[in-house]
């Protein structure tokens, strides 16, 4: 994997670049018709946003179906664009376009260790924290697709996510578990 790449490095027309960006909100535009696009704003690990735009031809369901708020992804492969200012919705002259090849790829699978550290403060939403810890490792589990993170937390760092979040989180550990495995 290339080096990671902050937003404000980032120039036009610019191809072989990867950030680690926080979703931070998206909506949809003209759902469900062909010329549909998903906006999203974006932060990477100091802050800085940008918004991405994704037009109707290029949805991939994998991954626009797992797509959260509040969650930290890798994304390459992109395209950067100029964009007025007067048609931002942030304060950057950039737009990121996604086009065929590019990826976003959540770091719960693979991150640098220092893209996944914001991960562990970041709010989480429709999760529970399971005080009892099965057997293994512990980690957060989301029911949606399953998606699998580890924090390595210690049993304190598991009350203070806990107590931090309006929310809760599954913690599951079991090595070999499965999504049918969790339970409300």
């Amino acid at each position: 994997m290339p080096p990671l790449t902050r937003v404000d490095d980032l120039t036009p027309y610019d191809r072989n670049r990867v950030i680690c960006v926080k979703v931070l909100v998206f909506w949809f535009e003209n759902f469900g018709s062909p010329d549909q696009k998903l906006h999203i704003i974006l932060a990477d690990l100091e802050e800085t946003k940008i918004e991405a735009t994704i037009t109707g031809g290029l949805f991939d369901h994998d991954n626009i179906t797992g797509l959260r708020e509040d969650t930290w992804y890798f994304l390459s492969d992109f395209l950067v664009l100029y964009l007025p200012e007067m048609m931002s919705n942030t304060s950057n002259m950039f737009r990121i376009w996604f086009h065929q090849p590019t990826k976003m790829t959540s770091t719960y699978d693979r991150s640098p260790s220092k893209c996944i550290e914001p991960l562990r403060f970041s709010r989480i939403r429709g999760w529970r924290i399971l005080t009892e810890i099965p057997i293994g490792k512990p980690c957060l589990m989301n029911r949606v697709g399953c998606s699998r993170f580890h924090l390595d937390p210690e049993f304190y760092e598991l009350e203070e996510i806990k107590e931090r979040t309006l929310s809760t989180a599954y913690a599951w550990a079991a090595t070999n578990s499965r999504c049918s495995d969790l339970d409300d």
